[in-house]
């Protein structure tokens, strides 16, 4: 069941935060831990481009090594202690390679959702169950959900 801390108060700052989230990935690369968070956020209607580590099967540095080229980077690991460290170490390796990192979307993320999800794998029930309490469409895709 959905915390009873969810308010149309933060409803709107979620729906903030997934339509700045579906700006950066349809102008960059979204990087998440499995395939489960890259479906998690397909069934929300992201359809940016998403690399999910796990599902590459590729050493971290061969990884960073071929998204290089790209404009931009958005991490978006889970928000537990392993997805905080490998946020950490991605951060460090393309910040040394003057790629642009984007931080802040899962920083406000973590920030919203800490206690309700622990990986993005839980973000699609999580908003389902939102959308059930607050009669709103469930499917985000960069208009209001």
């Amino acid at each position: 069941m959905t915390s009873l801390k969810w308010n149309f108060e933060r409803v709107e700052v979620l729906t903030s935060i997934l339509r700045e989230l579906y700006e950066v990935c349809e102008n960059g690369v979204c990087i998440v831990e499995g395939k489960r968070d890259e479906y998690a956020l397909r069934k929300l209607g992201f359809k940016g481009r998403i690399v999910a580590l796990k599902k590459l099967n590729r050493s971290l540095d061969s990884i960073v090594e071929n998204l290089s080229s790209e404009e931009r980077i958005i991490i978006l690991t889970d928000f537990d202690d392993e997805g905080e460290e490998l946020a950490a170490r991605l951060y460090k390796a393309f910040k040394s390679r003057k790629v642009e990192i984007d931080l802040e979307v899962r920083r406000k993320l973590s920030s919203l959702l800490k206690g309700e999800i622990k990986g993005l794998e839980e973000l699609e029930p999580l908003i389902y169950r939102i959308s059930q309490q607050f009669k709103i469409s469930p499917l985000f895709n960069g208009g209001y959900y």
